[in-house]
């Protein structure tokens, strides 16, 4: 797990405040989303992610979230993370985590911190100090307030991450400091490119009715025993989470058997929610209409 590798003892990230992050982190419930989560959260529009905001909310007041970044194929395919220094090569990393800290008693207004990791040889050639990074700025969003500004049905800041707040100020002292940090931003607007909007449609399907399906994992005892005799950290417990699969009028959802849509070609329906007067729930991707009747295929673009 990639929350492992950032609570290694010893872990070194220049201008970073690494034990105020660990203490964090050591409190948090943590999950791992599986490709199942990963490729609906990815590929979900973002007027269905608008329409739940009401139901995005952060089960645990410390949470950290983390998945494998080829578990998410849209973002696997369209993105590199950090700096380009080889001629054009893209950086993939093997692991994306977001740390999650509500703000106040409401669990719709949180700050987020990005973390990922890289293979050892792609940090070597971008000049890292290791394989685990962090993004200097985090995000602080309030699910439950509009930004009359952005038009937009919530409020998303990019604000300077708890753990840098020290180092950006000594930052704004140095001669070149302005342009420093004027770098640093715009790094910053890459790293975070989509990240927002995905991890939002991942709190509305783990608070979706039916939505993800959680399994406790705790960390192996026999190991975690070897491990201390070595004068290692254990390795942390987590949930596993899954997209919960489960019978949705099914029988009337197959191709050809809509008779209220017989003579509508057989097309996809995308993956979307419903909300209910008992709350919001996920209606996953379906087939309607004829087969007899042709296919529509159809191509929607999605925008980061």
């Amino acid at each position: 797990m990639l929350a492992d590798q950032l609570l290694a003892p010893g872990l070194y990230m220049p201008e970073m405040d690494v034990p105020a992050y660990q203490g964090v982190l050591k409190t948090a419930q943590k999950f791992v989303l599986d490709r199942s989560l990963g490729e609906v959260a990815g590929d979900m529009a973002r007027p269905a992610v608008r329409d739940v905001l009401p139901f995005c909310r952060l089960p645990y007041p410390v949470c950290w979230l983390e998945i494998a970044q080829q578990d998410r194929p849209f973002f696997a395919d369209a993105f590199e993370h950090g700096p380009n220094h080889s001629g054009g090569r893209t950086f993939q990393p093997l692991r994306v985590g977001l740390l999650c800290e509500q703000q106040g008693d409401n669990p719709q207004r949180f700050h987020a911190t990005l973390a990922w990791t890289y293979s050892a040889a792609d940090a070597v050639i971008q000049g890292l100090a290791g394989p685990v990074a962090m993004c200097p700025f985090g995000v602080s969003v309030w699910c439950d307030t509009p930004d009359p500004e952005l038009q937009e049905p919530f409020t998303l800041k990019v604000v300077p991450a708890p753990y840098f707040f020290e180092t950006l100020d000594i930052i704004l002292r140095a001669p070149d400091g302005p342009a420093l940090l004027d770098v640093l931003k715009r790094n910053a607007d890459h790293d975070w490119a989509g990240e927002p909007w995905f991890w939002l449609a991942v709190m509305a399907l783990l608070n979706a009715k039916n939505g993800a399906s959680s399994n406790f994992v705790p960390a192996p005892a026999a190991l975690n025993k070897s491990r201390a005799k070595a004068g290692k950290p254990p390795l942390a417990d987590y949930h596993q989470l899954t997209l919960r699969i489960g019978p949705h009028d099914a029988p009337r959802r197959r191709a050809g058997q809509d008779t209220s849509r017989a003579t509508m070609r057989a097309h996809t329906v995308r993956g979307h929610f419903k909300i209910r007067r008992s709350g919001v729930y996920w209606w996953r991707p379906f087939i309607r209409g004829e087969v007899a009747e042709g296919f529509a295929g159809k191509r929607y673009k999605v925008k980061l």
